[in-house]
């Protein structure tokens, strides 16, 4: 395997030590293009550290070059600041209102209607739903348009830029939601440690992120539209998250699967695949058949029935840790 300082050297990119354990020791896994690139040619380096085994890209691009990999008309936490929308983008925007709905469920479980703080809130429907339904939203989103999109939009309270400029109250939200947010993050333990700061002692923290110990991520590899190089960064499993955790004040109180993402990750694999593969669109249904096989049996070995996984996509149930 090749060693981390034997990296090939790009513009407006840096070489790393791990995020979380920062151990030099990395081995390559395997090399993944841009999805929204394929026929480009260029791809991009996944490591894991040998003392942690976190999944990581390295080298990356620096913090004031990433933006260019987020400008694509197909991106999609992005999608409702777009006029036409292909068959693709309007299943996830049905996936999104699904899950939108489904997360309230979930938050109305273990918490009543408070102050929420979302981080990279994207174009607001979540923060929308939670409105309509009692709570005091706050919003925090790097991308201006689609800042601009959630106040015209939903008349919400969100701020352009990053959470460390934010000026958040301390201690001042019952709740902290991360919603595939923390892969994009260049300091996730830096991230946490903000977070417990504003978070209520009794608080709670959401995270969700793409498990790369998943069925479908095992199946499909360096195809696994989750991987999503170069704009992840991270890759977690439930061992990476509980050890995040723990070295920032916090423990992991419960964690599992979100449904939906095992179908809209196993589709979009596939289109993937298809795409790679330069064959006509007409097979896609012969490719969306698999796609739908594979989600089921990483729905099924995810399921309460088993221990093993935690789906396509992990929320994970986070409480500060307070001496």
């Amino acid at each position: 395997m090749k060693a981390t300082d034997s990296h090939e050297k790009r513009s407006g990119f840096e070489n790393i030590n791990c995020p979380i354990c920062h151990s030099k020791k990395q081995t390559d896994l395997f090399k993944v293009p841009d999805r929204f690139k394929l026929q480009d040619g260029d791809t991009f380096q996944l490591v894991s550290c040998e003392q942690c085994e976190l999944v990581f890209l390295n080298p990356r691009p620096k913090p004031d070059t990433i933006s260019q990999f987020y400008q694509n008309v197909e991106y999609q936490p992005f999608l409702s600041t777009q006029k036409k929308l292909s068959i693709f983008e309007q299943l996830y925007t049905l996936i999104r209102t699904f899950a939108n709905k489904n997360k309230l469920r979930k938050i109305l479980k273990l918490k009543p209607p408070g102050r929420i703080l979302d981080i990279g809130c994207g174009t607001g429907e979540f923060l929308n739903v939670m409105k309509l339904n009692g709570w005091e939203t706050f919003g925090v989103e790097k991308d201006s348009s689609a800042v601009e999109f959630a106040k015209s939009a939903y008349n919400l309270n969100v701020k352009t830029g990053e959470l460390a400029e934010a000026g958040f109250e301390k201690k001042g939200f019952d709740v902290i939601s991360m919603w595939h947010v923390l892969e994009h993050v260049y300091q996730p333990c830096d991230e946490l440690s903000r977070i417990k700061s504003l978070l209520k002692d009794d608080g709670l923290l959401l995270i969700a992120v793409p498990n790369i110990a998943s069925p479908d991520a095992g199946f499909y590899k360096n195809n696994w539209i989750a991987l999503d190089t170069p704009r992840h960064l991270t890759h977690f499993t439930e061992k990476n998250m509980a050890d995040l955790c723990s070295r920032n004040g916090f423990q992991v109180v419960g964690a599992g699967q979100l449904i939906q993402d095992a179908f809209f990750n196993c589709l979009m694999s596939e289109k993937i695949v298809l795409d790679k593969s330069k064959k006509s669109k007409v097979f896609f249904l012969i490719f969306a058949f698999r796609a739908l096989y594979i989600s089921l049996k990483t729905i099924y070995l995810s399921s309460r029935f088993s221990k093993k996984y935690t789906g396509s996509s992990t929320l994970y149930l986070i409480e500060p840790v307070n001496h």
